[in-house]
Parts: C-alpha cells; sequence; structure tokens
C-alpha cells in the first residue's frame, strides 16, 4: 500500500494513501498491456503478471490493494485458480473480467461463488474504462485515510457547518472516482477552492490547470493526467459546446482516458439549460452534472463566518507579516454581515483589517469601519458602472442609427438583455430592427 505525505498548507505531517497498486493478470498479452497502460494514466501504480502461477507471485511480493484477473479459457479458468489462492490468504478485493465472447452469466455465478468482489463481462474496447470504475470503488480510502482527508479538507474549506460538512464528505466520495465533477456556486464561494481540494485528494502529483472558458479561442488539448478546471462554463462559446460534446461523447465510445474536468458554474445552469433558458447545450448539461458539487454561500452558513474569518486572519497575517487576531466582539460582528460576495468578499476585508491593524486584536470598531468604507466604495462602483453602462449603449445606438439587433451585436448581448439595459437606464428604443 502506498502513501504520500502532506507538505503543504492545513495538510501538514498528514499521511495519506494516494495510489493504489494495482496487479492486472491476463492471458492475451494485447489486452494486457492497453489495461496497464489505461490504469497508469489513471494515477495507479500497476503491476502485471502474464498468467495465474506468475499472479501468485506477484500477488505475495507487492501486496497490492486490488487484482483484476481474466477469467481465461481452461476447464479451471486461471481466473478461478488464482482467486481461491488469493480467497485462502486474504480478503484483498479481487475482480474478474471477461470480453463478451469469452464470458457468460453461469462465469459471473461461479466467480461470485468463489469469491470475487465483482466480474465484469464487456467488448474489448469497453473493458478498460469499466474495470477503472470499478477499481476506483473497490480503492477508496480506508477509514484512517478519510479521517485524514477530513483533516485536510477542514484546512481548505473551513467551517462546522452541516452544509460544508456534506461538501467535503461529497469530495472525499468523488476524489478517487474518474468521472468529471460539476462545482457550482454563487460567484465568490470557492468553486475552484473546492476543484483544488478534488484534485488534492485524487492526484496531488499530477499538473492542475485552471481555464476561464469565457477565454477559450479553442479546446485546449488536455494533459494525459491531472485535473482540469473550467470556470464559468456558461460563458463557453456555442461552438466550443458542440466541440467539446463530441469529444466527451467519442470518448466514451472508444475508452479514451486523460486528465479529469473539473467545471465551475452558476448554481442554476443546469436548470436553465435543459428549459432551454441559456444558451448552453442541454446534452452537454446533463453530461456534467452527472456527479455535481453545489457549494453553499456564506448566507446559508452564517455560524462558519467567524471561523473562517480567523482563518483568514492567520494567513492575511502570514502574508502580510502581522501578528494579530479577531476579537470575539470583531468576529460576531463579521457573522451579522450579509456578504453577498461570500468568501471573496470577506476575505478582502479581512485583508483590510489585518493590514490597518496596529495592534495584537481586531476590535468591533474597526472591522465597523472597514465594513462601512467598503459598503460605500461599493455603492460608487455601482454608480459608475450604471453610468459607463448607459454611455456604452448610446454610443452603439448611435453608430447603429437605433438598430437593435446591430447593437446587439456589437456590445456582444442578445436582443433581449439590450432591451432590459434600456429600460433600466431610461433609454428609449424603436421596438424593430
Amino acid at each position: 500500500m502506498l502513501v504520500r505525505k502532506w507538505r503543504d498548507g492545513a495538510g501538514a505531517g498528514l499521511t495519506m494513501r494516494m495510489e493504489p497498486t494495482v496487479q492486472i493478470v491476463g492471458e492475451e498479452p494485447a489486452l494486457l498491456e492497453a489495461l496497464v497502460l489505461a490504469f497508469k494514466e489513471q494515477g495507479f501504480r500497476v503491476v502485471e503478471a502474464a498468467d495465474a502461477a506468475e499472479g501468485w507471485r506477484c500477488f505475495r511480493r507487492e501486496a497490492p490493494d486490488l487484482v483484476l484477473s481474466e477469467l481465461g479459457r481452461a476447464r479451471l479458468p486461471a481466473g478461478i485458480e488464482l482467486l481461491l489462492r488469493i480467497r485462502r490468504a486474504s480478503r484483498t478485493p479481487v475482480v474478474l473480467f471477461a470480453t463478451e465472447s469469452e464470458g457468460g452469466v453461469e462465469d459471473a455465478v461461479r466467480a461470485v461463488k468463489c469469491g470475487a468482489d465483482d466480474f465484469v463481462v464487456a467488448p474489448e474496447v469497453e473493458l478498460a474504462p469499466r474495470l477503472v470504475r470499478v477499481a476506483r470503488h473497490l480503492t477508496r480510502p480506508a477509514p484512517g485515510d478519510a479521517a485524514a482527508a477530513r483533516q485536510l479538507l477542514q484546512g481548505q474549506l473551513p467551517g462546522s457547518s452541516p452544509a460544508i460538512g456534506r461538501v467535503r464528505e461529497r469530495i472525499i466520495a468523488l476524489a478517487p472516482l474518474c468521472e468529471r465533477v460539476l462545482v457550482t456556486g454563487e460567484p465568490g464561494s470557492g468553486r475552484e477552492t473546492a476543484a483544488r481540494a478534488l484534485h488534492a485528494l485524487a492526484t496531488p502529483e499530477r499538473p492542475f490547470v485552471a481555464l476561464c472558458a469565457a477565454a477559450l479561442p479553442h479546446l485546449p488539448t488536455p494533459p494525459r493526467q491531472g485535473s482540469i478546471y473550467l470556470r464559468d462554463v456558461e460563458q463557453l462559446a456555442p461552438m466550443l459546446q458542440r466541440a467539446w460534446l463530441e469529444q466527451l461523447e467519442s470518448g466514451a465510445r472508444d475508452g479514451r482516458f486523460g486528465a479529469r474536468w473539473v467545471v465551475g458554474a452558476e448554481p442554476a445552469l443546469v436548470a436553465r439549460a435543459r428549459a432551454g433558458m441559456a444558451p448552453f447545450d442541454p446534452t452537454l448539461a446533463r453530461h456534467l452534472a452527472r456527479f455535481e458539487l453545489a457549494l453553499p454561500s456564506l448566507r446559508e452558513r452564517p455560524e462558519d463566518v467567524p471561523h473562517i474569518a480567523r482563518v483568514l486572519v492567520e494567513r492575511a497575517g502570514a502574508r502580510l507579516g502581522r501578528r494579530t487576531r479577531l476579537s470575539d466582539e470583531a468576529a460576531h460582528r463579521l457573522r451579522l454581515e450579509v456578504w453577498t460576495g461570500n468568501l471573496t468578499e470577506l476575505a478582502g476585508v479581512i485583508e483590510k483589517l489585518v493590514a490597518f491593524s496596529s495592534g495584537a486584536r481586531i476590535e468591533q470598531s474597526e472591522v465597523e469601519e472597514v465594513i462601512g468604507d467598503l459598503r460605500l466604495s461599493v455603492e460608487s462602483l455601482r454608480d459608475y458602472q450604471a453610468l459607463a453602462e448607459r454611455e456604452r449603449l448610446l454610443e452603439a445606438l448611435a453608430e447603429t442609427g437605433g438598430n437593435v439587433s446591430r447593437t446587439a451585436t456589437m456590445l456582444g448581448r442578445s436582443r433581449t438583455t439590450i432591451y432590459r439595459m434600456a429600460e433600466r437606464n431610461g433609454v428609449r428604443l424603436r421596438r424593430r430592427g
């Protein structure tokens, strides 16, 4: 069993089992080679054997976390023979597999009676993805590892509310799977943090690539391993949505593997796509939403604000070279505030409090002052944005002679949005054009 020690952030000193060892036994060289490659691409440590005798020697030497063995064709198939020997010595999970032309219901019944944990029969091109899914399920973290994972996630996604606790448990459950994950939540709720936490539990030594959907000129060539985080996926261009959907569907058909996609989106993406209310392909939305990780807003877990604030004070203090802490009264005042910008807004306030603090403790009066300044700044910014929006709209209308369709094209908006902008800014439009 492989272990890895975390050496960064809140996870310092934790020891976790991250790369299960999978033993693959196959009589057909080409199939064995394909399975070994597929499992290595998914981050497993793989040992291989060509027959039952070699498989038994390998099992005793390597002590793998999981054994995958081809059933075999003899009267006493090699897979059954190996299974029986392992069962006399160990409860290590064993999965037997066969192609559709070589395995059937009778073989499955026999395998289970002999102690197999699963029996997989599939066309040869589908064996790899099916076996990987089974392997992910059977090699999920043991209880001690799950406890270490919870401790790590408590540092990355702090809080004691049931809402954030459910998020951490879902991350632990999803980490071993090779499936796509949709992370939904309001702006500032920590979608990328959750994506990075998922990556840290699954493949911490593989690459993590963060991309912005709105800035993609074309679909990137993904790395073969690790994670790709695509934020604000609802802003992905329609042409790229179609290309991505084709890529996902063709990959599912031929069993191709690659980096895991973790996608960040607004909470209502799937519902709006299915209802035809958003310019997003509903089929692609369903593909992405098979495994959803929904993040709560701070309004849904106000009891977590004092603890989160103290964590942020410690981090900001380390970054700015200041040693200070929140008073109980200051923490309580932060809990009473409505954080429309969620964690991002709270972090901005905390950074100002730490930067402006001259003492060993941040008091409630300092919180009141910073929050008051922030609210004034927000109102001023909103006034400025409204004025700028009105000016852009008037300029575009003047250039297009009041033509709404051409104005929409020029501003990269829909006709409906142009009408709403006009109504919001007191601009009269022609109803046709």
